[in-house]
């Protein structure tokens, strides 16, 4: 089980520079126990850290297998893009230093670094021991490295992995996943023209990254690649070409949603590759790919939601039927009483009107009215209905920043977040739902407005 896999030792290595580290202790703290990982360049070892008493990864960097200070700068640049990340499912950075000399050698430079341990086997071990991935598995997998590079992409400036491949995502042993190996990352600002030190892995590199460069588009075609390895069991670098293009077809069997996607995502033009995560969360997703004016209804809850090619309608119906005596005379009190306020003196008749908008939405908690959400890529509307009867509020979709779910003890409420006023919907539904239509309404602000 390796929780870091590294390259493979490059023939023209010098093999006499790879010592045996095991049982040294590093930098008086680190106790190495085991060697997991080697490549051209690097070690990798598991580690005890005895300040902590926690298993580490160790990552070493020898100088004199480093061959210029190219590969110094990006295991460096390894350390201090980890220092700065925190995110679940990449792995902690705990610590970067530098050793000078050994019992045995004064002259030798080594550099450290020493990250979160991950229990779990790699994505290239699975593979290779034939056990592959099946759809829902790779929709799984997609779903879950998606959310990484969505914040990896989301930084400021955007941070691109360039190395994503089965040997550095690591299948937890609770089930979840880690993305590894930072060492090729590169954040997009620094790029330049004249051509940066190519790297990645043959099979999942697209063709930008040969001359250099690299943008997040480049981590989704590796991604790509890594799932269609991970479904048909043959290695991208093996597998055919047609044109410039991938023909993973005769390997991977999928539905066609999957398929598109995939294709999406192994455009070899960069103009061409879906280019934000986001678009392929949103593509990969039931919800976002509804056909035309297509209809879903939630089991659980009359709610449907409609799709058309820019808009986006959330209805729920009464959950008490509106000509039942209980709705008619629900309706009736909210209508009456601001009149009733008026008579008493209580106050003057122009207060009514906002007492009246009041009480038909205190109405709506009941269940007695149909609410309706519709979503332009310019405007919103949110509109509760009772017969010819309509209550209207409208805005501009910027204005919009999300959606809530809140659940109290009693029953959840779903709310719509514009600007600094958050606007009751619906109350009374349950959880399930009410969370089912914030993802709607999520995916679509994603979409259109962010």
């Amino acid at each position: 089980m390796s929780p870091c896999e590294v390259p493979t030792l490059a023939a023209d290595t010098d093999i006499a520079v790879f010592h045996d580290s095991t049982g040294e202790l590093i930098a008086e703290r680190y106790e190495v126990l085991d060697e997991i990982g080697r490549g051209g360049q690097a070690l990798t070892f598991l580690a005890r850290d005895r300040q902590t008493d926690e298993r580490v990864v160790l990552k070493e960097l020898d100088l004199r297998r480093a061959g210029d200070w190219k590969a110094v700068e990006l295991f460096e640049r390894e350390g201090e893009v980890l220092r700065s990340l925190a995110h679940p499912a990449i792995p902690r950075y705990i610590d970067a230093f530098q050793v000078d000399g050994t019992a045995e050698d004064t002259d030798i430079i080594r550099f450290f670094l020493a990250q979160e341990f991950v229990p779990g086997e790699s994505l290239r071990e699975r593979i290779e021991a034939g056990r592959l991935l099946d759809e829902e598995e790779a929709r799984r997998l997609l779903v879950e490295i998606f959310d990484v590079l969505d914040y990896l992409h989301s930084k400021s400036p955007p941070v691109v992995h360039r190395d994503i491949k089965p040997a550095n995502i690591i299948m937890r042993a609770d089930g979840g996943i880690a993305l590894v190996d930072f060492g090729a990352v590169q954040e997009v600002v620094q790029e330049t023209a004249g051509g940066d030190t190519i790297v990645g892995t043959s099979g999942f590199l697209p063709p930008e990254q040969l001359m250099g460069k690299a943008s997040p588009a480049s981590d989704l075609y590796a991604l790509g690649a890594t799932v269609v390895y991970a479904m048909g069991g043959v290695h991208p670098a093996d597998m055919p070409m047609r044109g410039m293009r991938l023909d993973y077809r005769g390997a991977v069997h999928c539905s066609a949603k999957l398929d598109k996607l995939l294709e999406k995502m192994l455009e070899p033009a960069v103009e061409d590759r879906l280019s934000d995560v986001r678009q392929a969360r949103g593509q990969l997703s039931d919800e976002t790919s509804l056909p035309a004016k297509s209809r879903t209804k939630l089991a659980t809850e009359p709610v449907t939601i409609e799709r058309d090619a820019d808009t986006l309608t959330v209805t729920v119906a009464p959950r008490v039927p509106q000509h039942t005596p209980f709705s008619i005379t629900a309706l009736a009190v909210a209508l009456v009483l601001p009149f009733l306020v008026v008579s008493s003196k209580v106050l003057y008749f122009a207060a009514a009107v906002p007492i009246l908008a009041a009480m038909t939405f205190w109405v709506g908690d009941f269940g007695v009215l149909t609410h309706v959400i519709e979503l332009t890529p310019r405007t919103f509307s949110m509109q509760r209905r009772w017969g010819l009867l309509r209550w209207t509020v409208r805005g501009q979709l910027d204005d919009l920043h999300g959606a809530d779910v809140y659940t109290p003890e009693s029953s959840p409420k779903f709310s719509l977040l514009d600007g600094t006023k958050e606007r009751v919907i619906a109350a009374r539904l349950d959880e399930a739902s009410c969370r089912k239509m914030g993802k709607h309404i999520e995916m679509y602000l994603d979409e259109y407005n962010r």
